[in-house]
């Protein structure tokens, strides 16, 4: 399941339908994704991408807290993880939180939450979604 994520997440952006929570837009452009890159980083320039050491722990509970409660049918993220992993985490119906993990193996326990996957029909109401559920269950 996790693989699968991976692979998803890879192909979106080489369609560029992966948007950039802490940069612009990178190599695969689209008007949108350019579009809600900007809005993003405009609504939250100073986005923590990355959760280390004791706040990886709220990190991945906030994500589990938020799964639990939308009663999401997916694969739940394992703590602590074996390697290096990626989740796409359902945020409304049309993003999806690219959520990277690694493990103490490669260097340190961490996340990295840097990018979203949006569809043809994203808007910037489910980049406002988004938002709230940052606000709501990350350590921000």
């Amino acid at each position: 399941m996790v693989l699968q994520d991976w692979i998803i997440a890879k192909k979106a952006e080489e369609m560029g339908l992966m948007v950039s929570m802490v940069r612009e837009a990178g190599n695969f452009k689209t008007d949108k994704n350019i579009e809600l890159n900007k809005y993003f980083i405009e609504k939250m320039p100073d986005f923590q991408k990355d959760y280390e050491d004791d706040m990886y722990e709220f990190a991945i509970g906030g994500i589990e807290d938020y799964l639990e409660e939308i009663n999401a049918d997916i694969q739940s993220i394992e703590y602590p993880v074996t390697g290096r992993e990626v989740h796409l985490i359902p945020i409304g119906e049309n993003i999806k939180l690219n959520v990277y993990i690694e493990d103490e193996e490669y260097g340190e326990n961490r996340i990295e939450i840097n990018s979203f996957m949006i569809n043809h029909n994203t808007t910037k109401e489910d980049v406002d979604v988004l938002i709230e559920f940052i606000n709501g269950y990350l350590p921000f």
